[in-house]
């Protein structure tokens, strides 16, 4: 018989000081092996959360996490594709989206991030060449320099609209963008933006894992989300509602919610549709609140002298050097490159929510 490993966890979230338990079950197969997953989970203790969502935002394109290895004594093992309750992050590339606009003579005060970014002109901040790439929604980046990134925690969706099961299961949205030419300002060519719309949700996950050899390996299959239709409770719940204040101390601002103890999300098991899976409303508003307190950074960097860069926050390198790569000299410029690295990242994030 095996030993278990649960599967998901959550960033730290002010409203609790608390973790999420897992009631565990067991996949068995011949011999001493196993395969962690679980049906559902609850709020109880709270230590390991932040150190958690911070292995996803430091996911990096050329070493992304794996997942949970399963145990094989034998060392040869074979598994029945298996689900188990998870977060799925989606990104959409929204770039055809973006208004750029050039704005001459611009100062600090025209700029995202107004004085916090003037120590990157040492003398003259005036009359600066800037632009501006907004999306309908109203979230923006202006920037003097073409090396930059800005992200947004938001409760609306752009991209999902349509995706009715998705915002359903929703507990997180948050917008990035991005210029894709850091080198504009040292080669005179046009300044390029792209940007992405993350939406953060409940799912089920499919996998397929094997032990060849001492290697574990797991594959995801399919993820799927079909909320069980007339189930109790499974209603809207209170989603976090924070936004970046304005004031320049940048402060993440969280409206209060009503903490939602008795509903639940009940989502259906695409293997065997006589079984579900459950998660408690109160369980997906803190997960939310704990992401999206996360999701505000910038990064800026000043590609002219070489010796100028500001950001805010423990993730924002992971983020620049996920678009840009990690050779000054040697800039990721591809577009289409950025955006499969960012994707790469997210997809880490969930992967390290899904291992703890």
């Amino acid at each position: 018989m095996a030993a278990l490993v649960s599967l998901l966890a959550v960033v730290t979230s002010p409203i609790t000081q608390q973790m999420i338990e897992y009631p565990q079950r067991r996949v068995e197969t011949i011999g001493n092996a196993s395969i962690p997953f679980t049906r559902s989970f609850k709020i109880t203790d709270s230590r390991q959360l932040s150190r958690t969502a911070m292995l996803g935002y430091q996911t990096f394109p050329d070493a992304p996490i794996t997942h949970v290895p399963a145990t094989c004594d034998s060392g040869d093992c074979t598994f029945p594709q298996f689900s188990s309750i998870g977060v799925c992050a989606k990104v959409a590339n929204i770039t055809d989206l973006l208004t750029i606009k050039r704005v001459d003579n611009s100062t600090s005060a025209d700029w995202s991030q107004g004085v916090l970014w003037q120590p990157l002109f040492s003398q003259n901040y005036t009359n600066i060449t800037a632009y501006n790439a907004s999306l309908p929604n109203g979230i923006s980046l202006a920037t003097p320099m073409p090396y930059c990134l800005q992200s947004y925690p938001a409760t609306d969706t752009i991209a999902f609209a349509d995706d009715h099961d998705v915002n359903a299961t929703s507990f997180a949205h948050e917008y990035l963008i991005w210029s894709s030419s850091p080198y504009a300002q040292l080669n005179n060519t046009p300044w390029t933006f792209m940007a992405a719309e993350m939406i953060y949700h409940a799912c089920v996950i499919t996998y397929n894992t094997s032990v060849v050899e001492g290697i574990s390996n797991t594959t995801i299959v399919s993820t799927t989300v079909q909320p069980l239709p007339g189930a109790m409770n499974n209603t809207e719940f209170m989603r976090a509602n924070c936004t970046v204040s304005r004031d320049g101390m940048n402060n993440i601002d969280c409206s209060e919610m009503i903490l939602d103890k008795a509903g639940y999300l009940v989502l259906e098991d695409p293997i065997n549709p006589t079984q579900n899976y459950s998660i408690r409303h109160l369980s997906l508003q803190v997960l939310g609140q704990g992401i999206m307190m996360r999701s505000f950074y910038y990064s800026i960097w000043d590609a002219v002298d070489g010796d100028g860069t500001i950001t805010d926050s423990e993730a924002t390198d992971a983020v620049a050097e996920a678009i840009y790569g990690t050779n000054i000299d040697s800039l990721i410029t591809d577009g289409g490159e950025q955006f499969r690295r960012l994707v790469t990242r997210y997809d880490g994030i969930a992967i390290a929510l899904n291992n703890l």
